[in-house]
């Protein structure tokens, strides 16, 4: 129950405050039986994180093409697309929605040898799977003529 109640009490606080326990509700709380730790926020990575996890992609491949379910750090994926998103806004702006990309971010990329075209990665997973579908389609459809063929 107390878990739950300091869970929305740091929901009300605005985002800098968050962190900022003052000494007297800290000492009330630690009077009602509660451990204190500061701890980072789960799950939530920086685009300097992100980056980080790119350039170690690259430093193992050779490349910046992360395919679509990459099973080492599974929200790359993910993140590449955003970026490739926010490079189109950033140079091709739309009225409703401006780039978080910043010009040091795009250099950092462009080194890096980043697609941001996307093209150089192939079809997209839908694309990929559809393509293995229709192949394995014509492949029983194949076999199951040869079979005809052999009776």
């Amino acid at each position: 129950m107390r878990y739950l109640w300091r869970i929305e009490q740091e929901g009300r606080l605005p985002e800098k405050e968050k962190n900022a326990l003052t000494p007297e509700r800290k000492a009330r709380l630690l009077s009602l039986g509660f451990e204190i730790s500061i701890r980072p926020e789960r799950g939530k990575k920086t685009w300097d994180d992100r980056y980080e996890q790119l350039r170690e992609f690259f430093e193992e491949r050779g490349h910046c093409d992360v395919p679509c379910r990459y099973h080492k750090v599974l929200l790359l994926p993910r993140w590449v697309k955003e970026q490739r998103k926010q490079y189109r806004l950033l140079f091709f702006p739309e009225e409703e929605e401006t780039s978080k990309l910043t010009m040091e971010q795009h250099r950092r990329l462009e080194d890096l040898g980043f697609d941001f075209t996307g093209e150089r990665v192939g079809p997209s997973c839908s694309k990929r799977w559809h393509l293995c579908t229709c192949d394995f389609v014509d492949n029983e459809a194949s076999t199951e003529e040869k079979a005809k063929e052999q009776e």
